[in-house]
């Protein structure tokens, strides 16, 4: 499969992270280490020196190789750019820091979430860092429902299907509402992860899915993934991510790259 990008869902499945593959191992090897040996420690003094843009990992916290490969993987079936989190609650989080919306339109769903974005009061200010040690200052304004009014800079957050009744929305028709007034549109795909549905296709900005639940498929792993359209909100992502802690463990992602392989098995007619 080296040199081609294979195109039915199975093969993505199984072979999207041949690249990443070191031997001749039919099942990818789990590595747990948490720290890298550095052929140039020099280096990492540099006042440049940005962790997530070096050719070897540093410290599993910025990246690791069973992390890397279950992105990889989940980046060709869904039809984005992937980022793992360790829960989907804090996938979530994450992608309020990259949208930074004024307000959040939401309705239903699970109630971690919303129980997130309650925490963010009128008068609570947020600090983001970054890599530059710039400042960002985020006010929040109450909630609303995803059918009021939007205006620009508004975050629509659909869930669809929707936990537990399995309602299902119109991504499409909420994705040319939002954007049609400068809002963005995330969906938390959670109970529909493809081949069930691609929500990037329908419009959606971002898409959450807890991998805790049908991605992983055996109550034996806690994750969580964000789907993202353009290589810059990852390097956006990546900072927030290992300054938050927020990495999805060794072990979780080699149980999360088993599921993928086996949902290879399955065909949606």
């Amino acid at each position: 499969m080296t040199g081609t990008v294979p195109t039915s869902f199975a093969s993505r499945a199984i072979h999207a992270d041949d690249s990443l593959c070191t031997g001749h191992d039919v099942a990818p090897a789990l590595n747990v280490t948490t720290t890298f040996f550095q052929s140039d420690p020099d280096a990492l003094d540099s006042s440049d020196h940005d962790p997530h843009h070096t050719k070897q990992h540093l410290y599993s916290r910025v990246s690791q190789a069973t992390p890397e490969r279950v992105e990889k993987v989940l980046s060709a079936l869904c039809g984005g750019h992937a980022v793992t989190y360790s829960s989907g609650q804090g996938a979530a989080y994450a992608a309020t820091l990259l949208l930074c919306p004024k307000r959040v339109a939401i309705r239903k769903g699970f109630n971690g979430i919303r129980r997130a974005f309650t925490l963010y009061k009128p008068d609570i200010v947020s600090v983001i860092f970054d890599f530059n040690n710039d400042l960002t200052f985020l006010i929040w304004q109450p909630l609303i429902d995803i059918d009021d009014e939007l205006e620009e800079g508004d975050l629509v957050w659909l869930e669809t299907p929707l936990n537990p009744t399995g309602e299902v929305l119109d991504i499409c028709s909420y994705a040319a509402r939002a954007h049609s007034v400068g809002a963005k549109l995330a969906v938390d795909g959670t109970f529909a992860p493809p081949p069930l549905s691609f929500p990037m296709d329908l419009g959606a900005d971002v898409v959450l899915y807890s991998a805790t639940k049908c991605l992983g498929g055996h109550s034996d792993l806690l994750g969580g993934v964000l789907i993202v359209r353009t290589s810059e909100d990852v390097e956006k992502l990546l900072p927030l991510r290992t300054c938050l802690g927020l990495m999805m463990g060794s072990m979780e992602s080699w149980l999360l790259l088993r599921s993928l392989r086996y949902k290879a098995r399955f065909k949606i007619k």
